[in-house]
């Protein structure tokens, strides 16, 4: 089993501070994985719980990238459109975050 972490978007202009927007990011080293692999998935949600998005990475990624992925979703629509997803899990890895 992994870990998770909450991601705190990076230099949020006034008009950007107040977004609907919630990050984490769930982890699991090789050691955990049957591909000996680094994972992170990175997870954001609005406030609402009706909009979830993912993006899987296969590799060790610090947490500065994972603050820049939040600031890029919460000003570039396009780049957040890219990772929304109606995937049913994802609501379920929310549960109680």
């Amino acid at each position: 089993m992994g870990w998770w972490s909450e991601i705190k978007p990076l230099r949020l202009g006034k008009k950007d501070r107040n977004h609907p927007w919630i990050f984490i990011a769930y982890h699991e080293s090789p050691s955990q994985r049957e591909d000996n692999q680094w994972y992170t998935a990175f997870l954001f949600r609005n406030k609402e719980r009706n909009i979830f998005g993912m993006k899987e990475i296969f590799d060790l990624v610090h947490e500065q990238i994972l603050r820049e992925l939040a600031t890029r979703v919460v000003k570039d629509g396009e780049f957040r459109k890219a990772m929304i997803s109606n995937n049913p899990d994802l609501s379920k890895m929310w549960k109680g975050r």
